[in-house]
């Protein structure tokens, strides 16, 4: 992983990985802003770049951290699933990485095509706080990006010296220019926004560890927490 964690036991999860591992993790975001203070200016940090689809690690939690992680939280392991849908094989084709809807619905009601997926949810809680219990988690998660997204414009409008930020898959200022004005607490919040938002099956792979991240970050900008959920 790039977090140089080694995981074992893959079995042909470990051909996925080899791709699907993302080129950035929580670890090196935790070691790009060590010891430095949390809402300090910093124009010399630079955002690790987590690419697109870090499916293996977001699969594996903690196990792999590939989301930042922090300090004093505990977070889920390996999401697990039924013995005959537990690896990435088993639920994705080999080479076109479809995924047949009705192998779903034995277990799964509603799924007829693969535009369901995203009504899939394996909790009654309300997470998101928006009072809809019957979206399925792919609705939690968006959600709840969207509070953090909320979060991080909030803290950017009240620290000095921080620029406005656009996020649409690169991080840039509003002239388009690489974003500079980074400090610690807003990196690491817009490294697991990016984190949850490049995994579109994030809801899948492992919703409790991505709803994990985007509830801590909200809470480490200060966001309201009022009504949200924090899987346990």
């Amino acid at each position: 992983m790039p977090s140089h964690i080694e995981l074992t036991e893959l079995g042909q999860n470990s051909d996925c990985m080899e791709c699907h591992q993302g080129r950035a993790s929580g670890i090196q975001m935790a070691e790009a802003i060590n010891g430095m203070p949390a809402d300090e200016l910093d124009t010399e940090l630079r955002l690790p770049g987590v690419h697109n689809g870090a499916a293996g690690p977001t699969l594996y939690g903690s196990q792999a951290q590939g989301g930042y992680q922090y300090e004093g939280k505990i977070y889920a392991e390996r999401y697990p699933h039924i013995v005959e849908f537990s690896t990435c094989n088993e639920c994705h084709n080999a080479h076109t990485l479809q995924i047949d809807p009705q192998r779903c619905s034995t277990c799964h009601l509603g799924v007829r095509t693969a535009d369901d997926f995203v009504n899939i949810r394996s909790s009654r809680l309300d997470y998101d706080a928006d009072g809809n219990i019957s979206e399925g988690m792919a609705g939690e998660i968006t959600t709840m990006e969207e509070r953090l997204l909320i979060s991080i414009n909030r803290y950017i409008a009240e620290t000095d010296g921080v620029e406005p930020i656009v996020i649409s898959g690169r991080v840039t200022n509003e002239d388009g220019d690489n974003y500079t004005t980074w400090t610690p607490r807003l990196m690491r919040a817009v490294y697991n926004y990016q984190y949850s938002t490049l995994d579109p099956g994030g809801y899948s792979h492992n919703p409790q560890y991505t709803l994990q991240l985007l509830y801590d970050s909200i809470d480490d900008l200060g966001g309201s927490l009022s009504g949200l959920i924090r899987p346990q």
